[in-house]
């Protein structure tokens, strides 16, 4: 076995540019068991919202300099990349996205049996397009990917249908929901406010795809009802975004926040909501929400969820009667009326989502249930001989420099359950 002569096992794991912060969450508990390396390509470290969990986990930086970007050259990647497959000697390599050109160099790499197992999470499908609704090329990628991948990690139900319809072996292609941090809180939720308005949450990118547009057309329709509609995040919709609120002192526009301020905001909020809608990017793409992670800590901090039909929010919410249409402001105005006439009520849709985030996507379970089943497949403890999880070695091999500042916020959160 490559790698045996260290005692625990040896994952590593490669995000493409632009790999959302939540998409690991999987293996984070693994880190104290598992000897692991991370990969990010050049480009990746300045992404806002790229957090390797080696930086969530305060682990060590090891940066190896002129390693080529994945993204940027097919052929010319495979041979750096055999390289820090030598050098890492892991038995898991885990991707993201079946279609990724990683991806597909780690299958060509695959071929020397340089490590022994691949896992992919594949978290970008769409159930209308079909789950190689891209490229032609990439489609190839994606559907040889899954038949070659020992397992195809996903975290909704509704992608998990997709890859199966279009294709993909059953057996092979695995659902866990994503994870979020859970903090410990005595009643359920913060406790509510007492002064004011009842205060209406969005967070997440101001663009087209998160139905700003359409939230903004639902306010106007709202104009008698004495409520504040709070917008945190930042997008090429600002200048909109803000013209709108010099003409309604009820819109309050705040931008991106830092991870104790943006804690502050969902625990003093009364309502959240995210009106996703489907859009088509090309002519074989069609983007549609997924998991949403500004919907899971919402759902965390006790907030009532209301929503759209938007690909897998739906199943997020898990609650019909929070789902509306896409692009329907009236239908968006009528059910955020009916939510912020009954605050009792609202209350207690917001302790049921705090129950479903923490039975759900609690993020030590959501891990717990990924090293389980990867123990179940390819056998073996992924602990030490003495089951002790001992502080995590992870090492960040970057492409780049990779700026002191970005350290995470995240570490500053209460710990999870």
């Amino acid at each position: 076995m490559r790698g045996a002569a260290s005692a625990r096992p040896r994952l590593l794991v490669l995000y493409p540019p632009g790999l959302p912060h939540y998409a690991d969450r999987e293996f984070l508990t693994l880190l104290p068991s598992v000897d692991t390396t991370f990969v990010v390509p050049e480009g990746t470290e300045g992404r806002p919202f790229v957090s390797p969990p080696s930086k969530l986990l305060g682990a060590r930086y090891r940066r190896v300099p002129g390693l080529a970007p994945f993204t940027l050259s097919i052929a010319g990647g495979i041979p750096k990349l055999s390289e820090l497959l030598d050098e890492t000697t892991p038995e898991f390599v885990v991707t993201y996205e079946a279609f990724s050109a990683l991806t597909h160099q780690v299958r060509v790499a695959a071929r020397g049996r340089q490590f022994r197992h691949l896992i992919v999470v594949y978290e970008t499908t769409s159930a209308r397009t079909g789950a190689w609704g891209h490229f032609p090329l990439t489609r190839r990628w994606a559907r040889v990917a899954t038949q070659k991948a020992d397992l195809v990690l996903v975290h909704t139900e509704r992608a998990q249908q997709a890859l199966v319809d279009s294709g993909a072996a059953p057996e092979r292609v695995w659902m866990n929901p994503p994870g979020v941090y859970v903090r410990d809180l005595p009643d359920g939720r913060p406790s509510p406010r007492r002064d004011g308005p009842p205060r209406v949450l969005f967070l997440g990118g101001i663009r087209r795809n998160k139905g700003v547009l359409t939230l903004l057309r639902a306010i106007e329709l709202l104009r008698g009802v004495p409520a504040e509609f709070f917008f945190v995040g930042d997008g090429p919709l600002d200048a909109k975004l803000r013209e709108a609120a010099r003409g309604d002192a009820r819109i309050k526009v705040e931008g991106r926040l830092g991870e104790p301020e943006k804690q502050a905001r969902l625990d003093s909020a009364d309502l959240f909501v995210y009106p996703s809608e489907d859009i088509r990017l090309g002519p074989w793409v069609r983007w549609e929400e997924q998991t949403a992670t500004s919907v899971l800590e919402a759902m965390e901090a006790g907030l009532p969820v209301l929503g759209t039909d938007s690909g897998a929010l739906p199943e997020v919410i898990g609650d019909p009667s929070m789902v509306v249409p896409q692009r329907a402001p009236k239908e968006l105005a009528t059910r955020l009326h009916d939510l912020l006439a009954d605050l009792p009520e609202l209350g207690q849709r917001g302790r049921l989502c705090r129950a479903r985030a923490v039975e759900r996507f609690n993020l030590r379970r959501c891990a717990a249930r990924a090293e389980e089943e990867i123990r179940r497949r390819f056998g073996g403890p992924l602990v030490g001989a003495a089951g002790a999880r001992s502080p995590p070695t992870a090492d960040l091999v970057a492409q780049g420099p990779h700026p002191a500042s970005e350290a995470p916020a995240r570490a500053a959160q209460a710990r999870p359950k």
